[in-house]
């Protein structure tokens, strides 16, 4: 039989119903039977691990002196503190290869990717598996991995859109134009490669969590730029090329009504991210994964410390319950200001003021502004004051948190979290601080202007869901005094603690770049219905920068006076802050969804918040595209040139 046969009766055995039934068939057994052997592992240690427990317990008592106290093995202690965790994340991978294996059956390519698998096996498995050039093998493999597995997305999702209204084809239009199109391939495989090489650029030689913070920061950032800017590039190309070429004529004389026009082309971008995104997330899910079980600083095998005894070291500690986790922070509680005091200051204030001033006496308006303006002026001293240390052991200030009822039950270490500022925060300067807890007096050698943390039991926390911590701006075991005052920035105070699983937490930040990315993608439509490729990119990059600094601008806005010490108003600077302020304040909520952050330092980002986030941005991007629509629907096409 000549191959040419074979492979042709190959093809129509892979697209046989039979076959694709019975492939399914057996990949839904294939998973369930691994999980759940897997499951059942995991809940026998899990058990095991609350039997040696117990039986330690009993062997501590008072009555029990002559039984041993037996030990936990390295696979119970890994059940105690990731079992719950461990579930969802193998229940992903499980579930993500049975879909595109389910995917790739019913597309009538199980064969055809078999093959493919091999053949990428046999070319680049002995890079890997060779020392010198692992890395290359590394890269080989993950980038056949992550378009394999882009590509089945794109065919289902072009599937999904098969139907024949025209909203639908033109966005399986715009999903196919993007493999066309060189500006759409270019950013793909920047995309896949990327994420496939920046295994091989982390360093062994590091603690575990370093590496693991470090994928993440690298590769979440790196998706979402890349991502960005394909959105915008190829949202703006899509509309205005097909002005530019005259090709929209082909469309508009179905007839295509102009908002159908627009949703569709705004729908098929959303899916090529949703694909893109997609196997992004599910790449760097699976490799943090795999970070997650190597050796931690102190150990040989995960769980397992040098010296062959089962425990926990810093290292390991610290990623499971720092890094990999949804933390919530409970901020110091405000200070509590006296307001007949700061009535009198207020007042007392007032009178000088019309002292040097008798024309404000006969002013209510400005000196009704006067007022408030000096309210707020004490109520920001007061607060700084309360955030301040002085250099005086006797002086030493108690700040509280409260909030901190729902962590007390967890039993999980709880993080405190601060950043210290003194005089012009010296890079080499260390100073001590000391922090006395409920449960102790932790003493730290503190970096100025770095943020920095260290651990407390649960313990600490009272029966009204507060911490009370006394800080000393020095050591007072010892007598020490640091030379300057210290201060505590507004968010630079605060305990956090496990509010939920690294593995949902994980699925809420990828939704939230999918939002970022539809608001990009309808600015970039709505742009280029009424300007050319080049002014379109500009000002959706505009749009796209003042969105992501929006935090950042309205931060330096508080700190950028607009009048001089004597009070005169600076013209310049007042018209500054009249263009930013509005700016900032349109996208404080966008600037504020800081997924890759979030990721990075273990922070939960809570339903409320992606809510939140989904209401400001999808009316953001309705409006957009309500804009574009507006102008797009009066446009004569059949003369614009394009340029």
């Amino acid at each position: 039989m000549r191959l040419r046969d074979l492979a042709g009766r190959l093809d129509r055995l892979q697209k046989s119903k039979r076959f694709k039934l019975v492939a399914t068939a057996l990949v839904v057994i294939a998973v369930t039977v691994s999980y759940s052997v897997w499951l059942a592992s995991a809940i026998g240690d899990g058990a095991a691990a609350r039997a040696v427990e117990s039986a330690a317990g009993a062997a501590a008592s008072p009555e029990a002196t002559d039984v041993p106290a037996p030990t936990l093995t390295a696979e119970a202690l890994r059940a105690r503190i990731r079992t719950s965790s461990a579930w969802i994340a193998v229940g992903v991978g499980a579930l993500s290869v049975a879909g595109i294996a389910t995917i790739v059956i019913w597309l009538g390519l199980a064969i055809t990717y078999l093959a493919l698998l091999l053949v990428a096996v046999v070319a680049a498995g002995p890079l890997y598996f060779f020392e010198p050039t692992r890395a290359f093998g590394q890269i080989a493999l993950g980038t056949i991995a992550l378009t394999a597995c882009f590509t089945v997305l794109v065919q289902a999702l072009r599937t999904a859109l098969s139907g024949d209204r025209a909203v639908i084809a033109i966005a399986r239009n715009v999903l196919d134009e993007a493999l066309r199109m060189k500006i759409g391939v270019i950013f793909i495989v920047a995309l896949i490669f990327l994420l496939s090489a920046l295994p091989g650029l982390l360093d062994e030689a590091q603690p575990l969590r370093y590496r693991v913070q470090s994928f993440l920061q690298y590769s979440a950032t790196a998706t979402f730029w890349v991502l960005a800017l394909l959105t915008l590039f190829f949202s703006v190309a899509t509309v205005a090329f097909e002005q530019r070429d005259r090709l929209i004529w082909q469309t508009m004389v179905k007839p295509v009504r102009p908002i159908t026009y627009i949703l569709g082309k705004w729908i098929g971008v959303m899916t090529l991210n949703l694909a893109l995104l997609s196997v992004s997330a599910t790449g760097v899910f699976i490799f943090v994964e795999y970070l997650r079980n190597q050796p931690a600083q102190g150990e040989i095998r995960p769980f397992l410390m040098e010296d062959g005894r089962p425990g926990i070291t810093q290292d390991r500690q610290i990623l499971e319950s720092q890094v990999l986790t949804a933390r919530a922070g409970a901020t110091v509680d405000e200070v509590e200001i006296d307001p007949v005091r700061l009535n009198d200051a207020v007042r007392q204030r007032l009178e000088d003021a019309m002292q040097r001033d008798f024309a404000l006496r006969d002013d209510p308006d400005r000196l009704a502004a006067l007022e408030e303006e000096m309210r707020d002026e004490l109520v920001k001293q007061a607060e700084q004051q309360f955030l301040a240390v002085p250099p005086n052991l006797g002086a030493a200030r108690n700040y509280r948190f409260s909030g901190l009822g729902s962590a007390r039950d967890l039993e999980r270490p709880l993080t405190v979290r601060y950043k210290i500022n003194s005089g012009s925060n010296q890079p080499g300067e260390l100073y001590r601080v000391s922090f006395l807890t409920p449960t102790g007096l932790v003493k730290q050698q503190s970096a100025l202007g770095i943020a920095q943390s260290f651990s407390i039991p649960p313990l600490a926390i009272d029966e009204d869901g507060a911490v009370v911590m006394r800080v000393f701006n020095g050591d007072p075991e010892t007598g020490y005094v640091n030379p300057y005052t210290i201060t505590f920035p507004p968010d630079g105070f605060e305990i956090l603690y496990t509010a939920g699983s690294y593995e949902s937490n994980f699925l809420r930040i990828s939704a939230t770049l999918w939002l970022k990315l539809g608001f990009i993608a309808a600015v970039g439509v709505a742009a280029a219905t009424f300007l050319n490729f080049p002014v379109a990119c500009l000002l959706t990059l505009l749009v796209l920068f003042a969105a992501e600094s929006s935090v950042y601008l309205m931060d330096s806005l508080e700190e950028y006076p607009v009048t001089d010490t004597e009070g005169n108003v600076k013209i310049f600077a007042l018209l500054m802050s009249l263009i930013a302020k509005p700016i900032a304040i349109a996208f404080q909520t966008y600037g504020e969804l800081k997924p890759s952050a979030n990721l990075v330092d273990g922070r939960l980002v809570g339903w409320g918040t992606l809510a939140r986030g989904f209401v400001t941005i999808v009316a953001w991007s309705a409006l957009s595209l309500a804009l574009g629509w507006s102008i797009f629907r009066k446009r004569e096409l059949a003369i614009y040139s394009g340029h």
